[in-house]
């Protein structure tokens, strides 16, 4: 690529850092009139540009950067000592399937993974600085009641008063 090129296609990785080679190739081809292959694009991308793909931050459309800067304030004023962080937390055993394997170039993997019915179960642990505090497990959806019911039979009576150690509870969506 020219420094021209190179410029350009630097600009247009900024802009829109999710461009795919063909489409970069095409906006050279556009601008400068020149084909490019896409081999020495990515050439170019890696070694001159000094880039590599990343899998892309995701942020909730409804994040407000006010309001957690806000909550970061307010939970400064703790020490994090204090802090016990839970949140159910949902396992499904298929998610941990390993899908890739190695195998020459041109060639099927030896064997496919095997098929097997989801298995789910369900974990509400409860995480301080320095330990876990307590942790829930069961094999169904957690209801309201089955969370009250851990809050007040499991979590609860393993906290200390405030402002000890593990005695300020921090849940998501409470």
């Amino acid at each position: 690529l020219t420094p021209e090129e190179c410029t350009f296609v630097s600009t247009m990785i900024t802009n829109e850092p999710t461009a795919y080679l063909a489409e970069i190739q095409q906006a050279l081809l556009e601008r400068f009139s020149t084909t490019i292959s896409v081999q020495t694009i990515s050439n170019e991308l890696h070694q001159r540009l000094c880039l590599s793909q990343k899998t892309m931050r995701t942020v909730h459309p409804n994040q407000n950067m006010r309001n957690r800067a806000d909550y970061i304030i307010k939970m400064a004023i703790y020490n994090p000592e204090c802090l016990v962080f839970t949140d159910e937390s949902g396992v499904c055993l298929d998610g941990v399937l390993r899908t890739q394997g190695w195998a020459p170039v041109g060639e099927r993997t030896s064997r496919a993974p095997l098929a097997r019915a989801t298995h789910q179960f369900n974990l509400i642990p409860a995480v301080a600085l320095s330990s876990f505090v307590a942790v829930m497990f069961q094999t169904e959806n957690v209801k309201q009641v089955d969370f009250e019911h851990y809050l007040e039979h499991v979590l609860m009576p393993n906290m200390n008063p405030f402002p000890g150690p593990q005695s300020v509870l921090v849940m998501n969506n409470a």
